[in-house]
Parts: structure tokens; C-alpha cells; sequence
């Protein structure tokens, strides 16, 4: 993650900071992957160029040849808030040369649960119980690393279009909003110590 919202190649060599007071009205929409799971409906994921403005963005460059992506995508945040719990919503979007924007995954984590621990059952990523013992309340204004797997994909993306990590802090027509009221902001960290990276799993 770069200055002036760009999603770079290169680590950081300066440090930099991006705050965002959490939207809590962005959303994915009412047809999307989760509803399905209730109901069986179609999924459907409008163009989330009006989206954009309500969400921390990190946009790269067009891409010189197609890309294929293939399997987990992983985000790792150097994360600080200004609550003692919240949520993180982390989106992977295709953003055409037209400036349309396609939804590609999506991961999220209640913050209460970003240590790691033994899992009752093995995924990929890092393993985290979600018991009430092993949830941890925030500090606010402490940085922490905070890793996390977004769902597993396969797509191809054209050349001209542009890769763009998206982050949330709520999806209002899906969840239940953490913490349940007030203002929340966040913090992401970018610098050669902290550098808060997307690591994709790419199909030569």
C-alpha cells in the first residue's frame, strides 16, 4: 500500500499513515454472496464505482499484461483504531479502463478476534479459534499487524485494468455494525517497517 491511494510494487521507503473515519451506509448490497446462502437468489454485484468514496482505496497502475489470480489472496495491515473492537471488511476489485469497478473477493475479521490460536478446524491462513476466551479487546491507538485471508478466487484480469485493494469497516446491508454505535476511525501504517502489503496468489 502506497501514498496517494496507490497500490504499489515496491515496498515503502518512507513511513506514511492513511486514517479513515469508518462509512457506516457502504455496503456490497443486498444480493450479494451472503444473501444467497440465506434464500438461494442470484447473486449480483452492481458496479461499486459509487462506492468507492465511502471506503479506504488503494488503486495500482493499469496492468501491461492480463493477470490471473488464483487461489487465497492474503492482506496484511498495520492496523490502529480508535475503539477497543470494530470490523474490517477487505474487498479485491477490478477497476476497468472505463472506470467501472467489479467486486473480484472479499475477507473480514471482527477485530475482538485477530489473535491467532488453535482453530477447531484447519483452513488456510492464519487460525483463530473465535471463542469468547481467546477474543481480545483493542487498544486505541495501538498498531498491531492484523492478517487476513480473503475467500479464494479464480479470474482473469485484462490488460489496461487496474488491481484495487478496498477497505470497510462495515457492510450495512449484511452484518450487525461493531461497535454498535459512535464514530470509529482507522489507521493503516505504511512505512519499511510496517508495510501493509497484499500478497496474491498469481497464475503464470
Amino acid at each position: 500500500l502506497a501514498p496517494e491511494a496507490q497500490l504499489a510494487s515496491a515496498p515503502p521507503t518512507v513511513v506514511g499513515s492513511d486514517r479513515y473515519d469508518v462509512d457506516f451506509t457502504a455496503t456490497t448490497g443486498a444480493a450479494n454472496r451472503w444473501a444467497t446462502q440465506r434464500d438461494g437468489s442470484d447473486v449480483i454485484y452492481a458496479d461499486r464505482a459509487s462506492e468507492a468514496p465511502k471506503l479506504l482505496t488503494y488503486t495500482s497502475e493499469p496492468l501491461p499484461e492480463a493477470l490471473r489470480v488464483v487461489g487465497h489472496p492474503v492482506i496484511r495491515l498495520y492496523l490502529s483504531t480508535t475503539r477497543e473492537d470494530g470490523a474490517l471488511f477487505v474487498y479485491l476489485e477490478d477497476v476497468a479502463p472505463d472506470g467501472s469497478v467489479t467486486y473480484v473477493t472479499e475477507g473480514e475479521l471482527r477485530l475482538l478476534h485477530r489473535r491467532t490460536s488453535a482453530a477447531p478446524y484447519v483452513g488456510f491462513g492464519p487460525q483463530r479459534s473465535f471463542l469468547r476466551a481467546d477474543g481480545a479487546p483493542l487498544v486505541p491507538g495501538t498498531t498491531e499487524l492484523v492478517e487476513l485471508t480473503l475467500l479464494p478466487v479464480s479470474v482473469l484480469m485484462g490488460a489496461g485494468h487496474r488491481l484495487r485493494v478496498s477497505v470497510a469497516g462495515h457492510d450495512a446491508d449484511t452484518f450487525r455494525r461493531y461497535p454498535d454505535e459512535g464514530d470509529v476511525e482507522l489507521t493503516v501504517e505504511r512505512s519499511p517497517e510496517r508495510a501493509s502489503s497484499l500478497a496474491l496468489p498469481i497464475l503464470r
